[in-house]
């Protein structure tokens, strides 16, 4: 339950606390004393959109921290235990908006998102607001209410999550199978470019070699006489030659050594040249005994060539790029020749995803049209006791449009009402009074409320066109409600005021310089007097006081 509320510079509001108990807990006061921006502020404490304009005029600042007893919350203390969030029994919420928009939030001291404290939210409080009754109309929010009330939350969930997968498998199967409709023309058409590449027997060296082979092919006749002439100079000139004249050389160098022994050593490099000199010349001799122009040989060559060069054009791409196009039309025949195994594993996951679907909507349907007949019967119940007498409330639950599977399940809810004895029930946006809708809205809120299991319910000013005996009534439902779980109601309604276990005061202080709003636990009597006031206005009677007591000292009684 929600123990403690302080606010600090959020809107008009400077420094306020208030403490809390448990049951029914009625915050009354005159029209603009702030009652709404408490609300406002659990609302930002528990993870609503921030915006520098809340803070009040001069501060730097707004803070906002509430505590709750989490001593019979397991839930919520799972919840904690799991983020590591947890403090013994209490859940300590404090967030802090500054001037330039910048927002930090805290749970028991330790820093956490907005997404964070709007999950731990729903386990703590749940807020009904003044357009409650205006969201009734909407087949959304009633399929919500239903299945509140139903506890299908967990079903919901379930439901939510089997249908995206269904969704995302069954777009993958739809690929598959237009991808199945022409896969042996892509598996042709991609078999035909492999053999064109597979022709080539292209690899880097191949390439490379090919390049040379052409160049020496090209260049036959200029290589040939090169040679020669290189020959001619080093040894087959019957005149001067590289070899005779080393020779010679040598034959002079061999007198000298017998007259200056130390010649030797360039005796020694003149027999090492005439060596490596000889050895040139037979390997050109036998370079030029191999060489021959091999007319088909050069075609070939330039066949070869030619062919990967167009096929690089082809594929708009260099020649050294064909070994990765070579790989990768490689992995996308393999990928194509895998779209039959790849598509009987889909459609088996997508039976089996249905199956699973299948059983868990018809489960959720059942619980929903178990749960429409107990509601149909409380809420035309409490439509009688809120003054529609012969008022009937229906449920109906509809396929979803061509019988499809849904995100929520297999069926579409529908809210009907007969305000009137005799008439037909109708949708609810077929309704025209809005005292009507208003005191339908609070039968379906109170019932569904019962079921909820967050122990704080705060209803705030949600009792358009109710007075007189039917907001007695309403107050009545409340008190009980507050005896179950913790009920915080903002009104001004002295009936339901009187029917509350604690009541507070807002009031608006304004002087030259301010406007402050403060918070007031009243005392019996005091409320007596608060009492008289929603019920008189500005002339007090004794009259008035008296009945005022006589509303507190008969709801004491309940």
């Amino acid at each position: 339950m929600l123990t403690y509320i302080n606010i600090k510079n959020f809107a008009i509001i400077k420094d306020l606390e208030l403490d809390l108990q448990t049951k029914m807990t009625g915050l009354t006061g005159e029209t603009g004393a702030g009652k709404s921006i408490i609300i406002d502020s659990l609302e930002l404490a528990l993870g609503a959109r921030a915006d520098a304009s809340l803070i009040r005029n001069n501060a730097e600042r707004c803070e906002i921290t509430i505590i709750f007893d989490i001593t019979s919350l397991f839930k919520a203390q799972d919840w904690l235990i799991k983020q590591e969030l947890d403090s013994d029994n209490e859940c300590i919420i404090r967030r802090i908006i500054t001037n330039d928009g910048r927002s930090k939030s805290s749970i028991n001291g330790n820093p956490c998102t907005q997404q964070t404290l709007r999950t731990i939210s729903g386990f703590l409080l749940s807020i009904h607001g003044q357009h409650e009754n205006q969201n009734l109309p909407n087949p959304e929010y009633q399929r919500e209410l239903l299945d509140a009330f139903a506890g299908n939350k967990s079903l919901v969930s379930n439901i939510r999550q089997l249908y995206g997968s269904w969704s995302n498998t069954k777009k993958k199967l739809l690929e598959l199978e237009n991808l199945a409709e022409d896969w042996q023309t892509k598996i042709d058409f991609l078999t035909y470019q492999l053999n064109e590449l597979d022709a080539i027997n292209l690899h880097p060296e191949n390439l490379e070699n090919l390049r040379t082979k052409q160049k020496r092919l090209n260049n036959m006749e200029e290589f040939s006489n090169n040679i020669n002439s290189a020959l001619d100079l080093i040894a087959d000139n019957e005149n001067e030659t590289i070899i005779r004249n080393l020779y010679n050389v040598k034959n002079r160098l061999e007198i000298c050594q017998n007259i200056d022994p130390k010649i030797g050593l360039v005796l020694d490099l003149i027999n090492n040249a005439i060596i490596q000199a000889e050895e040139a010349a037979s390997s050109l001799q036998q370079n030029l005994n191999t060489l021959e122009i091999d007319e088909e040989q050069q075609k070939q060559v330039e066949e070869q060539l030619t062919n990967i060069y167009a096929l690089a054009r082809k594929h708009q791409t260099q020649p050294e790029e064909l070994l990765q196009i070579q790989s990768n039309l490689k992995q996308k025949l393999e990928n194509t020749q895998n779209v039959t195994s790849q598509l009987e594993k889909t459609k088996t996951e997508l039976e089996d995803i249905e199956k699973k679907y299948l059983k868990t909507a018809n489960e959720l349907s059942a619980n929903r049209k178990l749960a429409a007949s107990k509601i149909e019967q409380l809420v035309s119940e409490k439509m009688q006791i809120l003054g529609m007498n012969g008022g009937k409330f229906a449920v109906n639950i509809l396929p979803n449009i061509n019988q499809g599977f849904g995100a929520n399940g297999l069926e579409r809810i529908e809210f009907l009402v007969s305000a009137n004895p005799g008439h037909p029930p109708q949708p609810l946006n077929k309704i025209a009074s809005g005292g009507e809708l208003s005191r339908i809205s609070l039968a379906i809120q109170t019932i569904t409320a019962e079921k909820e299991v967050t122990p704080t319910l705060i209803f705030d000013e949600i009792y358009t066109g109710i007075g007189g005996k039917t907001a007695d009534i309403v107050g009545q439902l409340l008190r009980q409600l507050g005896k179950r779980t913790q009920v915080i109601c903002i009104t001004h309604l002295p009936q339901i005021a009187a029917q509350s276990h604690q009541h507070i005061l807002v009031e608006k202080m304004t002087n030259e310089k301010n406007t402050e709003v403060t918070l007031r636990t009243l005392a019996k009597n005091e409320r007596i007097e608060e009492i008289a006031r929603m019920l008189g206005g500005v002339k007090i009677t004794k009259q008035t006081l008296a009945h005022a007591k006589e509303m507190l000292n008969i709801s004491c009684q309940n």
